[in-house]
């Protein structure tokens, strides 16, 4: 569990994803048209299923054992648990944060209002590819008779969710219903019944059983929260670092806190945040890195290879004029290509861990985009280059330049590039 002396409060913000305008459109600029409503924390811990969707870097497990502490500290009973330690069995999680298995235990048997905290789904999959079942069927025993009045709230890296499968599973052991569903059903004195178990119910309660799974990303820092977390880590001249950042337009490439630990750091040494080339540069080879060092260890993808793959699909998105790239083993989408188009010589191991890297935003509903449009342009820019450099100018060129009505132009979707 990260250390509370080291945590920054920054009040964060969150967009609830699943919505069709958010899948569409830009998400900044609909919150400052009004459209859409931006939940904190204090919204959050309101419901009772929620999946925390985010990248490396963007700070949520860093976040819920905050917001677990805090809760803890109101004397309500909270708990952080990892998932890939639970995967050993109840009896071996450690309750980072404070509790233990029997305050766990006296919760759910006084039936009190509880909060549990599973982070990550993306570290037990590593351990291997049943452990987050695993996790979930040693938890239900020692919940399942309150599961009406707790809290599950569980973090993941957008590639390690399956949307289908994860969000079934979730639905089938820990089923809530809102307290008007609940009154609709005639058997309705156990709020707990396994009525979405496996399956096997007529087709008028299959249909009645509605996902209770809210799903929710953290939104990018805010200038005010930015100049709050450059303060706290020291950055000279915190006023003027915030305010070259938005004159130079480079919010989005600090809006996540390790992006902007590594501005600060230039900062610090610079006094100045360089071209904006620079910046890019800097921003995408920080995001390609692995710097979690057990899961560098387990999945062999060096940044060279990195790199590469990235370049190859920011390549394939200028061409294909299709922003969404398909996770590999989730559904694929009509308007999306799959990885393995562009990397066919990958693994699928290698190109999930590619997809999670913080280089790429993340989706609910089985794919991912780039987070920032100037690293896929600059991405794909390096690839067209390295094209030609290995003597292909005349097929880049042909790409490139269209003639119209006998006037020489460049191809529209290129013209950044």
């Amino acid at each position: 569990m990260p250390n509370p002396s080291n945590h920054i409060e920054l009040n964060r913000q969150f967009v609830k994803l699943n919505l069709p305008d958010v899948a569409r459109a830009d998400i900044e600029a609909q919150v400052a048209w009004g459209y859409l409503s931006l939940p904190t924390w204090s919204d959050i811990i309101k419901q009772h299923r929620v999946v925390l969707l985010s990248s490396a870097g963007t700070g949520k497990t860093w976040e819920i054992a905050q917001q677990c502490r805090m809760l803890r500290g109101d004397r309500k009973p909270a708990f952080f648990i990892r998932i890939e330690y639970l995967a050993d069995g109840f009896s071996e999680v450690i309750f980072e944060g404070g509790g233990d298995i029997s305050s766990f235990e006296k919760a759910v048997s006084d039936k009190e209002e509880m909060w549990v905290f599973l982070d990550s789904i993306d570290e037990a999959r590593l351990e291997g590819p049943r452990t987050f079942d695993k996790a979930l069927r040693f938890l239900l025993p020692h919940i399942k008779n309150n599961l009406q009045k707790t809290h599950i709230i569980l973090t993941s890296r957008v590639g390690a969710w399956r949307p289908t499968d994860d969000a079934a599973r979730i639905d089938s052991l820990f089923p809530y219903r809102k307290p008007e569903e609940a009154d609709q059903y005639d058997n309705a004195e156990d709020a707990n019944s396994d009525y979405c178990f496996d399956g096997q119910e007529p087709d008028q309660t299959r249909a009645a059983c509605k996902s209770s799974i809210s799903y929710y990303t953290l939104r990018n820092l805010t200038p005010d929260q930015m100049r709050i977390y450059a303060e706290a880590k020291a950055a000279p001249d915190a006023e003027t670092l915030i305010s070259e950042i938005v004159r130079n337009d480079l919010q989005g490439l600090a809006g996540r806190p390790k992006d902007l630990d590594d501005i600060i750091a230039l900062w610090h040494t610079e006094r100045r945040l360089g071209k904006r080339r620079e910046v890019v540069e800097a921003n995408i080879e920080r995001k390609l890195k692995e710097h979690d060092l057990d899961r560098s260890a387990r999945v062999d993808l060096t940044p060279d290879q990195a790199n590469i793959g990235a370049m190859k699909l920011a390549a394939t998105v200028a061409l294909t004029h299709q922003a969404k790239i398909n996770v590999p083993g989730q559904t694929e989408q009509d308007d999306g290509f799959a990885v393995r188009d562009a990397l066919p010589d990958w693994t699928p191991t290698d190109c999930s861990a590619l997809l999670e890297r913080p280089l790429f935003e993340p989706e609910t509903y089985g794919f991912v985009r780039f987070d920032h449009r100037d690293s896929r342009e600059f991405l794909a820019a390096r690839w067209f280059y390295g094209l030609i450099e290995r003597g292909q100018a005349r097929h880049v060129e042909n790409l490139f330049f269209k003639t119209q009505y006998g006037v020489e132009i460049v191809t529209p979707g290129l013209r950044p590039i």
